[in-house]
């Protein structure tokens, strides 16, 4: 009987703890805090041109200089792009693109796994002219919202030899 009792205390004790949180719907309550808002997700900018710190968004909307962080990948995706002239920065939306690297929407458009313009040779250098890039939502511990780290080509090779290292590992 005392055995009883011991585990409905510990049951009860956890069940105000981690174990409500674990039945919380928190994407339920996410999307009624949010309702009508325009969310999207913040961006970690990879270093470039020398910079040796990504930039992480900050709490005062100013953006945070770090040199390494650790996070905890929750999706990744392909995502190409290809622009008819070359790409010079800014908002202006690719001729095709696709979410999936499955299906281009825009001029070409398709399958892209066939399409021409995603073969090497096609683009500047040898290069192709469908940029292949790849997106990972990760999320850092003490936060609640995911953030995006948007790989640009020349990671893609790395990108995957980890990816391979943490499958052999059965993680």
């Amino acid at each position: 009987m005392a055995t009883n009792k011991k585990e409905t205390a510990l049951a009860t004790a956890q069940k105000s703890g981690f174990l409500t949180l674990a039945d919380t719907d928190f994407g339920g309550l996410l999307a009624d805090e949010l309702d009508g808002l325009d969310v999207s997700f913040e961006r970690i900018k990879i270093p470039s041109a020398g910079s040796t710190v990504f930039e992480m968004p900050g709490e005062d909307g100013e953006p945070d200089a770090i040199k390494e962080f650790s996070a905890v990948i929750l999706f990744h995706h392909p995502l190409f792009c290809y622009y008819k002239t070359k790409y010079t920065g800014g908002n202006n939306p690719p001729d095709c693109g696709s979410f999936d690297g499955i299906c281009g929407v825009g001029d070409p458009g398709g399958n892209c796994k066939i399409c021409p313009l995603n073969k090497f040779d096609t683009g500047e250098n040898g290069s192709k002219a469908c940029k292949n890039r790849r997106r990972i939502y990760v999320l850092r511990e003490g936060e609640v919202f995911p953030l995006l780290l948007s790989l640009p080509t020349g990671s893609l090779k790395e990108f995957t030899k980890y990816l391979k290292r943490l499958l052999a590992k059965g993680k």
